[in-house]
């Protein structure tokens, strides 16, 4: 079998010539026969895979593909002609600088029988590495604040014992239990600035002037 880089015949395809596909913007390959051999590729799905030899089966053109069981649909949309879509499908690429990296495609796969010619397999690739890496982000964000949250919640719960509420002015709002049965007071002596008597006497003046310099630094609206 010989193997050429590009076909200088024009293939139909619906009556139109394949190299209408050459401008678009996504991936365009089409492949004829049981063997799938590969019969033409777009510009766009040139720079995403690399220039493949025309004329040869896509599993034997596309032999260094690492997730080559996309390959596997191709049968089944020749066979029963049911077109196949698939969604943010990871695909590892070698770049034009020869670094690999993994990028994002949907891949649209349908059967093709232009009359008079043996039916083929249609295969539009559009990148969507830039949404599926959006999202992702976004969910990484989005994990990140569930987890504070659940830090805080816990913090709370076992802290419960000697937290309270103040006002934006520092006096206390709503006290504690736990604080109470820790300091032998009753709530009625510690709301307000009444909690500062628990101190002992000599941390008393220090222990004010400290949380109304906290109170004075917390903005109103946090």
């Amino acid at each position: 079998m010989s193997f050429s880089r590009r076909s200088t015949e024009s293939t139909e395809l619906s009556g139109l010539p394949l190299e209408v596909f050459d401008p678009a913007p996504v991936g365009v390959l089409v492949c004829r026969g049981p063997r799938h051999v590969l019969t033409y590729m777009n510009a766009a799905y040139r720079a995403i895979f690399g220039d493949r030899p025309l004329g040869a089966p896509v599993r034997r053109a596309f032999a260094d593909l690492e997730q080559r069981g996309y390959l596997d649909l191709l049968d089944p949309v020749l066979r029963d002609g049911e077109p196949v879509r698939v969604s943010a499908a990871p695909v590892t690429v070698r770049c034009a600088h020869g670094e690999v990296e993994r990028r994002y495609f949907s891949f649209s796969i349908s059967r093709i029988a232009p009359a008079g010619e043996e039916p083929g397999v249609l295969v539009v690739a559009a990148e969507v590495t830039a949404e599926v890496t959006a999202a992702e982000h976004a969910r990484t964000l989005a994990e990140e604040r569930r987890r504070t949250l659940l830090r805080y919640e816990n913090l709370v719960a076992t802290s419960t014992e000697k937290v309270w509420m103040a006002d934006p002015g520092g006096l206390l709002v709503e006290g504690s239990d736990g604080w109470e049965r820790a300091t032998g007071r009753p709530w009625e002596e510690l709301r307000g600035t009444g909690w500062l008597g628990t101190a002992h006497p000599d941390d008393r003046a220090a222990l004010a002037k400290a949380w109304s310099r906290a109170v004075r630094e917390v903005p109103e609206r946090f």
